[in-house]
């Protein structure tokens, strides 16, 4: 099973693959921490080739860039059915406060570049849909749907 992320930065999506992980059933390609796509992709082909379940933590913010992950699930085999979008469509305000409150962050600090940054992304944002490959997409739009799924989704996997 593969989940990819779509979202902003400061969305929660690192909060929610942290809740998904601690079940230890999870393996994590996080690009904040890898440092670049190739290396996200790498450790996804590797979790898949293991027949073990990936989160993609990345923005994936348009089609193209999640095709690339797309293309891995397929062909690792991946059915379909085992593939989904999860689409964390917070308010734009909500993310930029967010962002501008965190610290240590490894690739945005809190900066005024950091939120044209994530304005910028913001209007870039085309969200997932199933005619892409995704078996589902689910989208979130508030903190509380977000905890919600993490507890319902990592203890079903």
């Amino acid at each position: 099973r593969m989940l990819v992320l779509v979202g902003l930065p400061a969305c929660g999506k690192s909060t929610l693959t942290r809740a998904l992980t601690e079940t230890g059933e999870w393996e994590v390609a996080n690009q904040d921490t890898l440092g670049s796509r190739k290396r996200c992709e790498a450790v996804v082909r590797a979790a898949l080739a293991g027949g073990r379940r990936v989160v993609v933590d990345r923005t994936n913010i348009d089609a193209p860039q999640r095709a690339h992950f797309l293309r891995i699930a397929r062909k690792a085999r991946l059915p379909p059915a085992a593939v989904a979008a999860v689409h964390l469509d917070l308010p734009l305000d909500v993310c930029v406060a967010r962002a501008m409150a965190r610290v240590g962050h490894p690739t945005l600090p809190p900066s005024p570049a950091t939120e044209g940054i994530i304005r910028r992304f913001h209007k870039d944002m085309v969200p997932p849909s199933r005619a892409e490959g995704f078996g589902a997409v689910v989208t979130l739009r508030s903190a509380e749907e977000v905890e919600a799924f993490a507890a319902e989704f990592g203890s079903r996997g």
